[in-house]
């Protein structure tokens, strides 16, 4: 499989809105990839005036600033036009007939059966949990 099948969507708590170790490398991660020829899409809550540029595409996710940490937010759903992202997302990977076997770590990823998938840091990460 070459780099420009593969899809990867990265779910994150705090992609760019504040500026920490984490996020950073989250974002040397998209563009090294993107580099590679790998289609990937982000979610995660931004705002409006975020501590650095994002690397790559962001689709927001609706969040609430942390009681006791307001700089950080907390995903606190998926509204249906994410829903319906991350289904053409799908789409297009099929589209392109790859499909890799690796763990998915999100009930997210499994509605809409991505196999192509990196679930990362974040206050809540949208529910996510290990599947079995």
């Amino acid at each position: 499989m070459q780099p420009s099948e593969l899809r990867v969507a990265l779910f994150s708590g705090n992609y760019n809105y504040v500026r920490d170790g984490a996020n950073q490398a989250l974002n040397r991660l998209v563009e090294y990839l993107l580099r590679q020829g790998v289609h990937v899409r982000v979610y995660s809550p931004t705002v409006e005036n975020p501590a650095f540029p994002a690397t790559g595409d962001v689709v927001d996710i609706p969040a609430l600033p942390i009681p006791g940490r307001s700089e950080y937010r907390l995903p606190i759903a998926l509204p249906a036009r994410v829903r319906r992202d991350l289904a053409e997302f799908k789409r297009e990977r099929k589209k392109s007939n790859n499909s890799i076997e690796s763990p998915l770590f999100s009930p997210i990823a499994s509605e809409t059966d991505l196999r192509e998938f990196i679930h990362c840091h974040g206050p809540s990460c949208f529910g996510a949990r290990r599947s079995a």
